[in-house]
């Protein structure tokens, strides 16, 4: 993870726009360890989510993971320190 990381210039952790769709890239990746169906489902979304990233970054196919991390890492430091806009709870 680096300053070439897709997206982490971009991130804005305070953005309620940027937040939902991090939220909605992890749970992607969450879901793709479960069986093969459910698998290829989130590996489907998961591309739709890096082509339409609120950041506008061109992102890679193989450089998803390194952009999630960084991400998550910058998000996690502003909730920490207050910073960040929190989203309520999935009903």
């Amino acid at each position: 993870m680096n300053s070439t990381t897709p997206g982490l210039r971009e991130f804005k952790p305070d953005n309620e726009e940027h937040v939902i769709w991090l939220r909605d890239f992890t749970d992607c990746i969450q879901n793709l360890g479960g069986d093969q169906t459910e698998g290829i489902s989130s590996g489907l979304r998961i591309k739709r989510l890096l082509g339409s990233n609120p950041m506008k970054v061109m992102v890679k196919p193989e450089a998803f993971i390194d952009m999630h991390a960084g991400i998550s890492i910058k998000y996690a430091g502003c909730v920490l320190d207050g910073s960040a806009w929190i989203p309520p709870p999935k009903e």
